[in-house]
């Protein structure tokens, strides 16, 4: 158990937790409190490792149930982090898509176009290729030295 850890992660330090069962904690996990009877309350902690459901007890203290439940939220900030951003960049390119297809018809009316983000005037008819003038062609022939051995049998 790292050092670091336990310093930063007292309640969650306590259980004990392999490298890999914290690793799995930082992708997802939750504190879940059970009530038995009509007064007595169990705090668990829950989270998947190898595809199965871990469960380890933290107590019957709500504030211990608290405690843990900062922990795992400071833990899991990262993870959280990301997925939002994820979240938040797919809902941004749906909203650029149907702006772009919204102002289609507008663009094509002016005579402009999409290209990639830009608004562009695109370029009407076919595009002209540079020429070559007839005096810079070279009519040379070039050999490979295996066609040469061959044009050379071939000659005789």
């Amino acid at each position: 158990m790292s050092s670091d850890f336990a310093s930063e992660f007292p309640t969650l330090a306590r259980l004990e937790l392999s490298d890999e069962q914290r690793q799995a904690l930082r992708q997802g996990g939750f504190v879940a409190l059970e009530r038995r009877g009509p007064d007595k309350l169990v705090v668990k902690l829950r989270f998947r490792w190898q595809g199965r459901q871990q469960v380890r007890y933290l107590g019957t203290s709500p504030e211990a149930g608290e405690q843990a439940r900062r922990e795992l939220a400071r833990l899991q900030e990262e993870q959280q982090f990301a997925r939002d951003l994820r979240r938040r960049a797919r809902v941004a390119r749906r909203a650029l898509r149907a702006a772009k297809a919204a102002s289609a018809p507008l663009l094509d009316q002016l005579g402009l176009a999409f290209h990639g983000f830009e608004i562009r005037r695109p370029q009407r008819g076919p595009r002209s290729v540079p020429t070559v003038p007839n005096e810079t062609v070279m009519d040379t022939h070039f050999h490979s030295p295996a066609d040469s051995k061959e044009n050379d049998r071939n000659e005789r």
